[in-house]
């Protein structure tokens, strides 16, 4: 039994594969550990930049340190320098001696001292009246004076031409009395750097208040005097000693930076830090998180997928079971790893048992047994089915059953699937079409198709063709009702033919002679007829059969032609009654009464006034080689005949000539009196007329038609 299953339950609700929740648990088992991995990555790298910055904090403040202790120093020997009191202009040769001693270390260019109002008295190397290397600045001076001790602005320039000045007070008697200052190159300070122990790329630089470079670790020869980057010299002017702030080096390398400002000197030592190198930590461990995250996510879903295919392919099998279990086709036995499927695989296989019976059942059928989805689809078809409908199972499966129900029985089929569809047996006898449009009587028995839950899901529909068994009812009734009709009007033609007969002979002997042969005539057109259960009879052997009774069987002196074709029973009661007459007169007076004499007799379609092809038919009656013909003086019974009787049973027109060299008879008559036989209708209808004097093939298919 051929079967179409529809969707399987469930496939259109959103339900997922087996393969598909055993990855989706992996996932949700893997997830926690990945964020927990990612989390520890990134406080990894968290933890690694806040070293950076402290290690950033540190170095400026251990800078800023040993640069204290380099100007405290110098500031120191200053001190030492002026604890004799200030000296005298005119004697001043002890402070000159010392201060030469002190200038003969490079990092230390002039000394001098100077008045409250700024002007030098006396200088180290004896150079009187070097005003321009006096510190002009009074803010200065009035710190001094007030007891402090002072370090200056970069002046100038260049790491060799770069200077600052530090000053330190000098008193006596407890009374600031004068100032002693010091001019000292910026390359003192360049020494510490390289023993800061600053990490590869990172850029350390000194900037006093005004924002100028003190020292640089990088381009110190061009940048030491120079004004630093705007944010290094709001650093340096911040309220804060102490801070963090990004900006981009002279160089365009993004920095992060931490300040810590002096309070000796009033510099702001300032470490910076490439932002990759604080960033790198973080990027480092993102992309180990990420790679790492990635591979263990991966091997996860590859063990995930490789187990979730071992089970699901097996349940993938015994769903290709089950299609094959639905269509009624064999399936193999496998074995499989998880006994829940092996027990699943065993039901299948009972059920399969149980149902082969079923299937065995319908295949078998006689009837036509079908299933229907609820909108009338069909889903299911056996062979009986194909044989009653002409449509196979491929064709039809899929397809509405209406297109089984003829257009005047849809109503009527539409309220029987309500019916069927609300729980409802049905039996009815109706008529469907088959594939060639012919109708088809059956009877009908549809009832609903429940799951096990009772809800109604399909129908099914058991047909029996009981066309045969209404023909023959029909047939039946046709055939009393004809007896009864027939009965009368053949007691009505005896009675004629007695009558004419009776009214054409002198004798009783020439009487019965003339009825009897008539009767005869009669009876071989009810042979025919019976033969065809009086639906008609061929027209040839009906010619043929009222024809032997005159000249025998084996005759070569009559030419019968023409396609096959049946004649209706009533135009062949009237044609035999003719061509019965034809051959009586034909015997005694015409051709067939010499040996030399012959006839022909032939039909065939012809045009309509209209020039349609196959609007009417022709029947000649030809008799040539015969004694000469005369026409009859009196009207008889058989000219009447010919004349008139079959005309008017047929509906046509009928014409005799009397030629000297034979007498010829025609018969028109309309196209419901005789109808094709059906392979030469398809010649007709393909443009290939018949050959009138062709003989007629006594091998061509017949039937009845009409």
């Amino acid at each position: 039994m051929a079967s179409s299953l529809g969707k399987t339950w469930g496939a259109d609700r959103g339900l997922r594969t087996i393969r598909f929740r055993i990855i989706t648990l992996v996932l949700l088992i893997l997830a926690p550990f990945l964020c927990v991995f990612a989390w520890m990555a990134f406080n990894l790298a968290t933890a690694r930049m806040a070293l950076i910055e402290l290690s950033r904090r540190d170095n400026a403040e251990n800078i800023m340190a040993q640069t204290d202790r380099e100007v405290a120093h110098a500031l120191g020997m200053l001190t030492g320098l002026g604890a004799g009191g200030a000296p005298d202009v005119g004697n001043a040769d002890s402070f000159r001696q010392q201060a030469r001693a002190l200038l003969n270390r490079p990092e230390l260019q002039r000394i001098w001292v100077f008045d409250r109002q700024g002007k030098i008295q006396v200088t180290g190397d004896g150079s009187e009246g070097a005003d321009e290397i006096a510190m002009t600045g009074s803010d200065l001076v009035d710190r001094i004076f007030a007891g402090k001790q002072v370090v200056s602005t970069v002046r100038g320039a260049g790491l060799d031409d770069a200077t600052l000045v530090i000053s330190v007070p000098i008193s006596e008697g407890g009374q600031v009395v004068a100032g002693l200052a010091a001019e000292v190159r910026a390359r003192l300070l360049d020494r510490i750097l390289p023993e800061s122990g600053i990490e590869p790329g990172w850029v350390v630089a000194v900037v006093d208040r005004n924002g100028r470079f003190v020292m640089r670790s990088i381009d110190a020869e061009g940048r030491v005097g120079q004004m630093a980057r705007p944010e290094l010299k709001a650093a340096a002017n911040s309220r804060e000693a102490t801070g963090t702030f990004e900006n981009v080096t002279w160089e365009g390398v993004p920095m992060l930076n931490s300040f810590r400002r002096s309070s000796l000197t009033d510099w702001t030592t300032v470490v910076a830090v490439p932002k990759a190198i604080v960033e790198a930590p973080l990027k480092r461990n993102a992309a180990w998180a990420l790679l790492g995250g990635s591979g263990a996510l991966l091997l996860s879903l590859a063990a995930a997928f490789a187990y979730a295919t071992r089970i699901s392919e097996p349940i993938r099998s015994l769903g290709r079971m089950a299609t094959a279990f639905a269509k009624g086709q064999s399936f193999r036995k496998t074995r499989y790893p998880l006994a829940e499927l092996e027990e699943v695989q065993h039901a299948f296989e009972t059920a399969a048992t149980e149902s082969a019976h079923l299937s065995a059942l319908v295949a078998s059928s006689g009837d036509a047994i079908m299933s229907m989805n609820l909108d009338g689809t069909i889903r299911t078809w056996n062979p009986a089915a194909e044989r009653l409908f002409g449509y196979t199972a491929e064709e039809i499966v899929g397809k509405p059953k209406s297109l089984l129900v003829p257009a005047e029985a849809i109503d009527a089929f539409q309220k029987q699937l309500a019916t069927v569809v609300a729980g409802e047996h049905v039996r009815s006898e109706t008529v469907r079409r088959h594939r060639d449009g012919t109708r088809i009587a059956v009877s009908v028995e549809a009832a609903p198709i429940r799951r096990p839950d009772g809800k109604i899901i399909a129908t099914s529909s058991i047909l029996h063709d009981i066309t045969e068994r209404i023909a023959n009812e029909e047939h039946r009734l046709f055939l009393m009702r004809e007896i009864a009709h027939r009965s009368k009007n053949q007691l009505a033609i005896i009675q004629s033919i007695a009558t004419q007969t009776a009214r054409t002979t002198g004798s009783t002997d020439a009487f019965l002679k003339t009825f009897r042969s008539r009767l005869q005539g009669l009876s071989a057109s009810h042979d025919l007829l019976l033969k065809q259960d009086w639906r008609g009879a061929p027209i040839e052997d009906l010619v043929r059969s009222q024809i032997e009774i005159f000249v025998g069987e084996n005759s070569s002196a009559v030419d019968i032609t023409g396609p096959p074709a049946i004649l209706t029973a009533a135009a062949a009661e009237a044609i035999g009654l003719a061509i019965h007459e034809l051959a009586t007169n034909s015997a005694k007076y015409g051709a067939l009464s010499v040996p030399s004499g012959r006839v022909a007799v032939a039909w065939e379609q012809v045009e309509g006034a209209d020039g349609e092809t196959g609007a009417g038919w022709k029947l000649t009656w030809q008799e040539m080689g015969g004694p000469t013909v005369t026409p009859p003086v009196d009207s008889g019974f058989g000219t009447q005949v010919i004349k008139r009787t079959v005309a008017m049973a047929v509906q046509g027109q009928a014409e005799v000539e009397y030629l000297p060299s034979g007498l010829i008879w025609t018969l028109s008559f309309p196209v419901a009196a005789m109808r094709l036989l059906p392979y030469e209708r398809a010649t007709i209808e393909a443009g290939s007329r018949p050959n009138p004097g062709a003989t007629a093939r006594s091998d061509a298919p017949r039937s009845v038609l009409g």
